[in-house]
């Protein structure tokens, strides 16, 4: 996408992923109102798959799966969070590796 010249076939596979809205109410209600806006997805429009998970589950075989797969890690969230508009203790980034962040 960084291209001084564009390729439309690069262009044409792109994609908008929607994992929240910002409205009132916990995630789970959120997310019911993301469904009902965005409505049957298209090729352009993507909603997130989130997965709910238990007290069973295995995070590091889980991270270890989605890693092989090509992802950078997986986002933990608090299903009774509101949104915010900033850095959460509610939604944690899990990944294997360290990075840094600076201005």
């Amino acid at each position: 996408m960084r291209k001084k010249v564009p390729v439309a076939e690069e262009w044409a596979a792109l994609t908008y992923q929607v994992f929240d809205v910002i409205v009132e109410g916990d995630f789970t209600q959120r997310q019911k109102v993301l469904a009902q806006a965005i409505g049957e997805e298209d090729d352009f429009i993507k909603i997130v798959k989130q997965t709910p998970v238990g007290a069973d589950f295995d995070l590091p075989a889980t991270l270890k799966t989605v890693e092989d797969e090509g992802g950078e890690g997986i986002m933990l969230r608090n299903r009774t969070s509101v949104y915010e508009t900033k850095r959460s203790a509610s939604l944690l980034k899990v990944k294997s590796f360290h990075d840094s962040e600076m201005t």
